[in-house]
């Protein structure tokens, strides 16, 4: 896609409809492809939100979605002539950006911990994290979404990007109005203190530095386990009741990570198939 045809569409997108926002969102994930040269499936839907979803497709593709619901409304509304609001339509064109980039950076992690496995300490600590959530359902979006290694990295990464593209676009919006917007539309529902962000584009990349790999407490375990079938519930005490008390007991939150790890491994013995760099044990430190 002609890269004059995008700036054009960026520095006037608010005359734009939602075809040509999909354009955009197009140019984006098509750059991102060819740039990691990762193969992968997606779909912009009428939805809130986007996500890499759990299951492969047909062809072992991970897939995306990027919902465009926010600012395909306001777009609707506009052509029946209804009147909107030019600061909230600045404001979801950004957001849907930011969301686009928050998603890529996903497919990106999922990749280097399945499809490609990289062995540091980034993928080995995403890669304990995701176990860990296949077995704990909930264990980062319910409960720990804040400390997650792997949304602090992605809404770091989207807040970088969204700032270069829209530099590289020439675009009237500057990287410190591309973190009020996700200071508005993300931060503000998660269980952050928002003062620790700063009101800048450079101070909140620098909290997120600051935040990043350090689990400080874990949450929800016990109403997770609580929320289990009663088949897994009775697998888990049946199979786990060594680690369950190795657990209850072990104070260090490093080490109480590796050890519900060990757990969702144990019950969840595929796992170690879908993530290679799962089975590297890290339970001295």
């Amino acid at each position: 896609m002609d890269i004059n045809y995008i700036k054009d569409k960026v520095n006037n997108y608010e005359f734009c409809d939602i075809e040509e926002i999909e354009d955009i969102i197009k140019f984006i994930i098509d750059q991102t492809k060819e740039k990691l040269n990762i193969n992968f499936e997606w779909e912009i839907v009428y939805d809130e939100g986007g996500r890499v979803k759990f299951e492969r497709s047909s062809q072992g593709y991970l897939q995306l979605e990027i919902g465009e619901w926010a600012l395909a409304e306001i777009k609707n509304n506009k052509e029946l002539g209804i009147e909107v609001s030019k600061e909230d339509e600045r404001k979801e064109f950004i957001e849907l950006i930011l969301q686009t980039f928050h998603e890529l950076r996903h497919i990106e992690q999922f990749y280097n911990m399945q499809d490609c496995p990289i062995e540091n300490e980034d993928t080995l600590k995403m890669t304990r994290e995701s176990i860990i959530n296949e077995f704990f359902t909930g264990f980062i979006n319910r409960f720990n979404y804040e400390e997650s290694c792997l949304e602090i990295d992605a809404m770091k990464t989207s807040l970088i990007k969204t700032s270069h593209f829209l530099q590289m676009m020439n675009a009237n919006i500057t990287p410190d109005e591309v973190f009020k917007v996700m200071k508005e539309k993300e931060l503000q529902y998660l269980d952050y203190n928002l003062a620790q962000f700063g009101n800048s584009y450079e101070s909140a990349i620098s909290y997120f530095e600051r935040i990043y790999g350090k689990f400080t407490t874990i949450k929800g375990i016990p109403e997770i386990i609580q929320s289990l079938s009663k088949e897994d519930k009775e697998l888990l005490y049946r199979e786990c009741q060594d680690l369950i008390n190795e657990y209850n007991i072990e104070l260090n939150v490093e080490k109480k990570l590796e050890i519900l790890k060990e757990i969702s491994l144990r019950l969840r013995p595929n796992l170690k198939e879908k993530y290679p760099l799962g089975v590297i044990q890290d339970r001295t430190k």
